[in-house]
């Protein structure tokens, strides 16, 4: 991907209104590109022992906080915000490894690469945005495990529907009381 340089386009702009307009730009490529790919990373052969782990990683790094137990949205009432719901999400691979690693600047998804705005490796420094366009950071994600939890989403969460009850057990336990509510909608 070439990289353009916003000197470039905005020659007699302020370094103030450079930086803003370079984070419009970033949330546009993060955010806008993606729904245009390919969706060909879906097809790829994911193993069970994966999924298996990418839950572990979905539960450790507590995305059920935000995103709820599902990946429906529906997360902790005492979460920052609506978050994304990853059931009803077109991302690709490509789209939801930047936005799990870099977060969203100016909103809540924290980001989750330790070293996401110490370099460029999510396009833009720490010292490029402001404090509030600064997304909080989580918990660390090494490559191998969100690569597990990458799987673990895109196998079991995106485009599986409306929530079922053998879905709600296979979260939590076989029994558990937390899927009660759910034993009428239970899938055939």
């Amino acid at each position: 991907m070439a990289i353009i340089s916003i000197k470039a386009i905005l020659p007699q702009t302020t370094a103030s209104m450079q930086s803003s307009v370079f984070s419009v730009a970033i949330s546009f490529l993060l955010f806008i590109i993606p729904f245009i790919s390919s969706a060909e990373n879906t097809q790829q052969e994911i193993s069970s022992s994966s999924i298996e782990r990418g839950l572990a990683v979905y539960k450790k790094s507590e995305c059920a906080f935000c995103h709820g137990w599902a990946g429906d949205g529906q997360g902790h009432p005492r979460s920052p915000g609506a978050a994304a719901n990853l059931r009803s999400s077109v991302l690709d691979k490509v789209a939801l490894t930047q936005i799990i690693r870099c977060g969203v600047p100016g909103g809540v998804m924290p980001y989750h690469d330790r070293l996401a705005y110490r370099d460029n490796r999510c396009g833009v420094g720490a010292g490029s945005l402001s404090e509030k366009q600064l997304p909080q950071q989580g918990k660390n994600i090494k490559p191998a495990d969100l690569d597990a939890l990458l799987a673990y989403i895109m196998s079991s969460v995106q485009g599986m529907g409306s929530v079922t009850f053998a879905q709600c057990e296979k979260y939590f336990k076989t029994g558990s009381r937390n899927c009660l509510y759910l034993q009428s909608n239970t899938a055939p």
